[in-house]
C-alpha cells in the first residue's frame, strides 16, 4: 500500500499543473463566486456552463479558505486519486480473488496512464471516479457479506450525482441489482415485502434522492433550467455520433487489456458469483450506450471511461482467477507457480505498455497549448480595457487569465447559442465532439473587439489568413466568414519567449494596444 501511495504522489508531483483547458472554466466560475459576482462565467449572465457542481463547490470552498483554485484542483485531484487506489486495495482484500491476483487491480490502476493523467488535470474526473468507485465497492462488499448496502454507499452515490450527470446510470444499475436480489430471495417488488419493506430495503438511497432533488431545485431557482447549458451545447444522438462512440469504446478496450476477462460477466453463472455482478453488468451496458449516443469525447486518454476503470480492473482480476482456476488442474504441479507468476507479470506489463504516457517529463502546465493560451490571456488583460468583449472558441485558459467578458463561439456559456439550430454540418471526427454548436455569423453580429482562434501561435508572424489552419469546423467557418469581411484585421500579439499569437482585431480599434511588447511572466 505504501508503494502504491508513493507512486501516485510521485506522478502527481511530476505533472502538477498539467491542466486541461476546460479546467480553467471551473477556475473562472470559482473566482467570480469568491469575488461576489455569483456562480457565473461572465458577470451578469447566469448560465451553467460547467460540468460538475460539486467540483466547483470544492474549489469555491478552498478559495474561501485562502487557497487558489488552481492549487486546490491539483491537491484535491491527487487526494481523490489516492482514495481510489485505497478503495481498490480494500475491495481487493474483501471481494477480490485469492492469492497474488487479488492485488492485480490496484497495481494495474497505478500503472494505467489514463487514470493517472486525469488526477491532476484540474477537472472533476478523479473526484467522480472516487465517488463512483466508493459506491460500487461499498455495494460489492455488502453483497459479499450478505447484508444491505450501508450509508457509505448512499453518501458516495449522492456525491456522484452532484459531480456528474452520468451518476444517474449508477443509480439505475444498483436498483436493478436490488430487484434481482429480491427476486432471488423470493420477494416481488410491491407484493410480498410491501411498500414499507421496499422503503426499508432502499433506505440507503435516501442521501442520493435528497441530493438529486436539491440539485434540480437549486439549478432551477438559480439558472432557470433543470438541465445545465452544457447538455444543450453537447447533444449527440445521430448515426455519426454512434460511429465515433463505438470507435471510442474500441480504443479503450485496446488501451486497457486487463478489462478483457471481465467479459465473463456475460456468462450468467459467473455473473451470479461475482459480488454485485448484476449492478456491474447493467452499469457497463448503460454507460456504453450513453457514450455511443454522445459519440465519445474529444479529449484523449478515455476521460469518460476512467470512472469505470477500478470496477473493470477488479472484474478483470476476478475473471483471470476464474480462467486460471479452470486451467491450473491441467498443469503439472511444479510448473503452476512459474506459469502463474509469469501470467501476473505479463498482465501488469500489458497495462503499463498498452496506454503509456506519451509525454513524460513535461514542464508545468503540461500542454504547450494551455501555457500559450494562458499567456495570451494574460497579455489581453494587461493591454485591453476591462469591458472589452473577446470571442473565443476555447474559453478556458484565455478566458481565465484575461478576466474580460467572453463571447463563447461554441455555446458552453451562451444560453441562446446552445439552443439554436446547429449549422455545423455532418460530424467527421473526435475533435468535433462537443464543438458542434456554433453559428459564426450570429456570434459576430455582437461585434467582439478581439477574436482569438485556437492554435494560431508560433515563432514567426502570420501575414495572411490563408496561413491559418482551422482546428475544427467552427474555426474553418470562422476563417471563411472573416475572409469576406473588412471590419477585422489579422495582427500578431507577442506572448513572451519570442512567441506570437495571431488574433483578429476590429479595425476601428487601435491595434497598438496588443502589438506593443508587454510583460511575459509565467501565468499564476
Amino acid at each position: 500500500m505504501v508503494v502504491l501511495t508513493a507512486a501516485v504522489l510521485c506522478q502527481a508531483w511530476l505533472k502538477f499543473y498539467s491542466y486541461q483547458d476546460d479546467a480553467f472554466i471551473f477556475f473562472r466560475y470559482a473566482e467570480n463566486a469568491l469575488n461576489g459576482a455569483g456562480l457565473v462565467f461572465n458577470p451578469g449572465e447566469r448560465v451553467e456552463g460547467f460540468s460538475s457542481p460539486l467540483w466547483l463547490l470544492v474549489l469555491v470552498l478552498a478559495g474561501a479558505a485562502g487557497f487558489s483554485p488552481l492549487h486546490a484542483a491539483g491537491i484535491f485531484g491527487t487526494l481523490a486519486t489516492l482514495a481510489v487506489v485505497l478503495l481498490s486495495i480494500r475491495d481487493a482484500r474483501r471481494c477480490g480473488p485469492p492469492g497474488p491476483l487479488s492485488f492485480l487491480a490496484p497495481v494495474g490502476l497505478v500503472l494505467f496512464f489514463p487514470f493517472l493523467a486525469w488526477s491532476v488535470s484540474g477537472m472533476e474526473t478523479s473526484l467522480f471516479t472516487a465517488l463512483v468507485w466508493g459506491a460500487l465497492s461499498g455495494h460489492r462488499i455488502a453483497r459479499t457479506e450478505a447484508r444491505r448496502p450501508g450509508r457509505d454507499v448512499g453518501f458516495c452515490l449522492a456525491g456522484a450525482l452532484l459531480t456528474r450527470p452520468e451518476a444517474v446510470l449508477l443509480v439505475l444499475a444498483l436498483l436493478a441489482d436490488e430487484v434481482v436480489a429480491a427476486r432471488s430471495a423470493g420477494s416481488e417488488p410491491g407484493k410480498r415485502e410491501g411498500l414499507l419493506g421496499w422503503a426499508t430495503r432502499l433506505s440507503w438511497l435516501l442521501p442520493a434522492v435528497l441530493a438529486g432533488v436539491a440539485l434540480l431545485a437549486g439549478r432551477l431557482l438559480y439558472y432557470g433550467a433543470l438541465l445545465p447549458n452544457t447538455f444543450y451545447a453537447k447533444l449527440g444522438g445521430d448515426a455519426a455520433h454512434a460511429g465515433l462512440g463505438l470507435r471510442y469504446l474500441g480504443g479503450f478496450v485496446i488501451a486497457a487489456p486487463l478489462i478483457a476477462p471481465a467479459a465473463l460477466l456475460l456468462v450468467p453463472r459467473f455473473a451470479r458469483r461475482v459480488p454485485g455482478g448484476v449492478a456491474a453488468l447493467v452499469l457497463v451496458v448503460l454507460w456504453s450506450c450513453n457514450l455511443v449516443w454522445l459519440g465519445g469525447d474529444h479529449f484523449p486518454y478515455h476521460r469518460f471511461l476512467v470512472p469505470l476503470v477500478p470496477l473493470l480492473f477488479a472484474l478483470g482480476a476476478t475473471g483471470l482467477h476464474e480462467a486460471w482456476s479452470r486451467l491450473a488442474p491441467h498443469i503439472e504441479q511444479g510448473r503452476r507457480a512459474v506459469l502463474g507468476g509469469s501470467l501476473l507479470l505479463a498482465c501488469l506489463a500489458l497495462v503499463g505498455l498498452a496506454a503509456p504516457d506519451p509525454a513524460p517529463g513535461r514542464a508545468q502546465h503540461g500542454f504547450d497549448w494551455t501555457l500559450a493560451s494562458a499567456r495570451v490571456g494574460q497579455r489581453l488583460a494587461a493591454a485591453l480595457p476591462p469591458s472589452t468583449l473577446v470571442a473565443l472558441p476555447h474559453i478556458g485558459a484565455v478566458g481565465y487569465y484575461s478576466r474580460l467578458p467572453v463571447l463563447d463561439l461554441l455555446g458552453l456559456v451562451d444560453r441562446d447559442l446552445a439552443r439554436r439550430p446547429r449549422r455545423g454540418g455532418p460530424l467527421r471526427g473526435f475533435n468535433e465532439i462537443g464543438h458542434e454548436c456554433f453559428d459564426i455569423a450570429w456570434s459576430l453580429a455582437r461585434q467582439p473587439a478581439v477574436i482569438v482562434p485556437s492554435r494560431t501561435y508560433g515563432s514567426r508572424p502570420f501575414t495572411d489568413l490563408s496561413e491559418l489552419r482551422p482546428d475544427f469546423p467552427a474555426e474553418a467557418q470562422l476563417f471563411e466568414v472573416l475572409g469576406r469581411r473588412s471590419d477585422y484585421r489579422l495582427i500578431n500579439v507577442p506572448i513572451g519567449d519570442g512567441a506570437i499569437w495571431a488574433v483578429f482585431f476590429r479595425r476601428d480599434l487601435d491595434e497598438g494596444l496588443l502589438t506593443a511588447p508587454g510583460p511575459a511572466s509565467f501565468p499564476r
